[in-house]
């Protein structure tokens, strides 16, 4: 889908069985997270930074087929707000995984 301009601020990562897209992208202080799973698996989704170390886990659990919505506040686990910079979306289902880069802005 590289002619579609309507992304609005969102940019797509997309994978054999997974979709995930972001917006707004950049972002302060929250984003909203959309993904596609396109068979029932558990799915997990987690917030990694530049340098590899997990920031904060969004969800760990069974989704069936269809479309989703989180959000992430810019927060780590400790609640506290994480600094601007590049992070990365990793989404894993069962024989899949994604990882999609977002950036925070303040």
């Amino acid at each position: 889908s590289e002619s579609d301009n309507s992304s609005n601020q969102s940019a797509q990562t997309s994978g054999e069985s997974l979709t995930i897209r972001n917006y707004p992208n950049p972002f302060n202080p929250q984003t909203n997270i959309e993904y596609s799973v396109k068979s029932s698996s558990q799915v997990s989704i987690t917030i990694y930074d530049v340098q590899g170390k997990q920031v904060k886990s969004l969800a760990d659990e069974y989704k069936q087929t269809g479309t989703y919505t989180t959000k992430w506040n810019g927060r780590n686990e400790n609640g506290s707000q994480v600094p601007s910079g590049v992070y990365f979306i990793r989404i894993s289902t069962g024989n899949e995984t994604l990882n999609h880069r977002i950036v925070m802005m303040k």
